[in-house]
């Protein structure tokens, strides 16, 4: 059987005349005889930063000292604690809890995080001297901005506590949208009149088996209802959208 023709070599041919060992680095490397440098080797093996008898991993330092040097440059970089403090405890008065940051426990450095003040409480927006409505003739308990969970709705919604629904004519005066919804092909799916488009978008999206089909809408804006109703009146009985069943003659 032939062998290797690399001398002292007396291993089996594979190809070219090399052993499979000298085949790959021939094909590799181009040379049969090429070594891969072994960057990490070291004469000692023994770490070359002062005073640390680790073993060598590369660079001529143990592992600890050459991840410092990978990742910061410096063998002997040493990562700031941020947060190592002299006597371990919180320095306000009176606070004998672990130290954290910054000079503080955990309880003062949130404080401190969220409002400057590591003194200063996060402030109770709901809380109320007597935890009852300010509302006369009303004992229900306070929730917020003063008033019970029926009057902050109503103070809320109609910015008066003490109404408890708008009036017609306070409704007419409103401004009021008016829509148009089509789809891919232009074609008009639907026109209607809301205060509140999204919300009623949002019941559409629930309710209306055509809502899928609309990929486009044209939103215009009047100043009360009376006339955005006249409007979407007029455009229904023009253009006669697939989907309205009021005023639209082919619905008729």
């Amino acid at each position: 059987m032939k062998v290797c023709k690399i001398p002292d070599c007396n291993s089996n041919r594979v190809g070219q005349g090399f052993c499979n060992k000298h085949y790959l680095r021939f094909q590799n490397h181009g040379d049969p005889n090429f070594v891969k440098p072994i960057w990490n080797k070291h004469p000692t093996g023994i770490c070359e930063i002062p005073d640390c008898s680790g073993k060598v991993v590369g660079r001529g330092f143990c592992s600890k000292h050459w991840s410092r040097w990978k990742n910061h440059g410096d063998p002997n970089f040493v990562k700031p604690i941020w947060n190592k403090h002299s006597t371990g405890i919180c320095e306000l008065p009176d606070c004998n809890n672990k130290y954290l940051a910054q000079g503080y426990c955990a309880k003062h450095y949130q404080r401190w995080k969220n409002n400057g003040d590591p003194n200063v409480l996060k402030p109770i927006w709901n809380k109320h001297p007597t935890g009852v409505c300010e509302i006369s003739d009303c004992n229900n308990k306070y929730l917020a901005q003063g008033y019970c969970a029926k009057h902050r709705k109503r103070w809320k919604e109609y910015g008066d506590p003490n109404i408890v629904h708008k009036s017609l004519e306070h409704i007419l005066e409103q401004e009021t949208y008016v829509y148009r919804l089509y789809d891919l092909n232009n074609n008009l799916l639907y026109i209607g009149i809301a205060k509140n488009i999204q919300r009623r978008f949002y019941g559409h999206s629930r309710k209306k088996h055509w809502w899928p089909e609309v990929a486009k809408s044209y939103i215009r804006k009047y100043p009360n209802r009376e006339e955005a109703s006249r409007i979407e009146k007029q455009a229904i009985m023009k253009y006669n959208p697939l989907y309205n069943s009021r005023h639209n003659k082919k619905a008729a």
